[in-house]
């Protein structure tokens, strides 16, 4: 009888797991996926949902199959990275990137290794902000370890990007100069053709805007126009991006120039160029959101059969369930009451070992004498002081046997010590609390005054601190730690 009750429960419980199988992407691909949706969001400039859906890559990653975890986690870390670098929050930028670079070690990942020391190298290029606080030293070895690592390994597009971002830590080098130092000019010129070299044959150059700045920075405003005309006269119409780089740099080279009509005439061009590429790219996501939502109504359509079907087997079992049950209902309730009446003698003799040594008092009497209370003031209270209350514990007038004030002690200071080798912030323990209360991520933000990212940020460090992956492992983590 039980085992049917908990067959049909089980075809219940499982029938929506089931359904969402159906159409459910390989662990690598959804993250993969996710992270290139995120990248298309960035190009859209909406970097607040980009971040979210790196952050979801991240979570998914970190749930994904060990073998391909850590590469996963690798990308996930180096996109976010480059999100936040975008957004000018360098700090953060730099925290995910050299995550990615540990990660990409530990996995034994030379092509990994050498993006995610490319994007350190970024991350110190674009954090200069004076002369007196820049990182190109630092920029410069990253980039030409990864150039050494994509030489080595034969990877030519890291060891084309690697060079003229070197190239880039050159000219910034002598931004402050002026004149620009011969040497280092020279040195940004080497890396900057041999970047070019490793174009393919017949394609416009991936960093063109490079060539553009170098050109600049050396007062080659002639040659600069004719680079610029001459790139423009071979990129495709619909190339929006490189086509919008060229017309800006154009504008500022006819103004230095002095051909002011030029100048407007290209700043023109450049406006609806950027009007063309942004509709072009909230073109795609619209088609990209439809045929989601397409393939989201086949998939129900798909899952409402298969619970009609799991509905029809749960009916005809709950049918031979109702009739043995109807057959065997005073057994059951003679055993059950055989149940009680044995839990309820245990309770009442455990209960009797424990009070035995405590006078009178009753159960009710240990919270109103401050029992429970000192219990749970544990996380605020230090060991010392946790050893010399516990020496006042009474229930009634008499007090506790030492054998239970041990046990209290020791327990309080055992969670004590776990909980505090976690590390976790006051706001931490907050959010922790709150989730307990069963409140969602925007009811904790309204009460704390936050945004609902924030909380979800909070989260995140937590889970890495209690090395759990989502909200109920951290709840049943806390809940074991005696939180």
């Amino acid at each position: 009888m039980r085992q049917l009750f908990s067959l049909a429960l089980g075809v219940l419980l499982l029938m929506p797991v089931s359904c969402q199988h159906i159409d459910r992407e390989t662990d690598s691909a959804a993250v993969l996926s996710t992270l290139d949706r995120a990248g298309r969001l960035v190009e859209l400039y909406q970097y607040d949902d980009a971040v979210r859906l790196g952050f979801e890559a991240l979570q998914m990653a970190e749930s994904s199959p060990a073998p391909e975890r850590t590469n996963l986690l690798c990308i996930s870390h180096e996109r976010l990275s480059a999100i936040f670098l975008q957004t000018y929050r360098d700090s953060l930028a730099w925290e995910h990137a050299d995550r990615a670079e540990q990660l990409a070690l530990t996995g034994q990942n030379d092509s990994l290794v050498a993006r995610a020391l490319i994007l350190k190298g970024r991350v110190c290029i674009y954090a200069n902000q004076s002369a007196e606080d820049n990182r190109d030293d630092e920029a410069l070895a990253d980039l030409l370890r990864a150039l050494r690592i994509a030489q080595d390994k034969g990877y030519t597009a890291i060891e084309k990007q690697a060079c003229y971002h070197i190239s880039e830590v050159y000219v910034n080098m002598n931004r402050w100069n002026n004149p620009p130092h011969e040497d280092l000019y020279q040195l940004a010129g080497q890396y900057l053709e041999k970047g070019e070299r490793l174009e393919p044959a017949g394609e416009a150059p991936t960093f063109s805007h490079y060539r553009m700045r170098y050109l600049r920075q050396g007062g080659r405003t002639a040659e600069a126009i004719a680079y610029c005309e001459g790139l423009l006269e071979g990129v495709e119409a619909d190339n929006y991006l490189l086509r919008w780089q060229i017309y800006d740099h154009l504008t500022n080279l006819y103004l230095q120039d002095q051909q002011i009509d030029k100048g407007k005439a290209t700043h023109q061009a450049s406006s609806v160029t950027v009007q063309q590429y942004m509709q072009r790219k909230a073109d795609v996501m619209v088609q990209e959101i439809m045929g989601s939502y397409e393939l989201e109504l086949r998939n129900r359509q798909i899952r409402q059969r298969g619970q009609l079907l799991g509905l029809l087997a749960i009916l005809l079992l709950l049918s031979v369930a109702f009739i043995l049950n109807v057959i065997r209902k005073n057994r059951i309730i003679a055993r059950q009451n055989q149940e009680i009446a044995d839990t309820a003698a245990a309770r009442e003799h455990l209960f009797a070992q424990i009070t035995r040594d405590l006078s009178d008092a009753s159960v009710t009497d240990i919270d109103d004498h401050g029992v429970i209370q000192f219990i749970r003031r544990w996380p605020e209270m230090e060991e010392e002081e946790i050893l010399q209350e516990s020496k006042n514990l009474a229930i009634g007038e008499k007090a506790l046997d030492p054998v239970i004030i041990r046990h209290i002690v020791d327990l309080m200071i055992s969670r004590k010590k776990r909980m505090e080798g976690l590390e976790l912030t006051p706001q931490e323990i907050k959010i922790i609390r709150l989730s307990r209360k069963g409140l969602s991520d925007k009811q904790i933000a309204e009460q704390l005054c936050l945004s609902p990212r924030t909380i979800s940020n909070h989260k995140y460090r937590i889970y890495t601190k209690l090395n759990v992956s989502s909200n109920t492992e951290m709840l049943s983590k806390v809940a074991d730690l005696g939180f």
